[in-house]
């Protein structure tokens, strides 16, 4: 989601029944994973995506959109963790 509305008109609509979940990952691991797709157009150095980054961050006001979010999962590992700390906010919420 990168616009406020991406995030508000689906909390309008569904009140308590939706979660918002914002999952990130350090930067220097996005750049890793990033790499490995092998797309052209990514940034070649860290450097470079750091920069992209931050415009994208100015662009889309993504820190007040980030703001928005319910709970915050950090994705530092592989995919099992990353399942675990979803069922787990999941779990609090009555989701599942």
């Amino acid at each position: 989601m990168r616009r406020k509305e991406d995030v508000l008109v689906p909390k309008q609509h569904y009140g308590d029944n939706i979660l918002i979940l914002l999952i990130d990952a350090p930067p220097k691991l996005r750049f890793e994973r990033l790499l490995k797709r092998k797309r052209e157009d990514r940034p070649k150095t860290y450097e470079d995506f750091l920069t992209q980054e931050r415009r994208e961050y100015e662009i889309f006001n993504l820190d007040d959109v980030f703001k928005l979010a319910d709970e915050v999962i950090i994705n530092d590992s592989g995919f099992s963790i990353l399942y675990e700390r979803v069922d787990k906010i999941l779990k609090k919420y009555d989701f599942i």
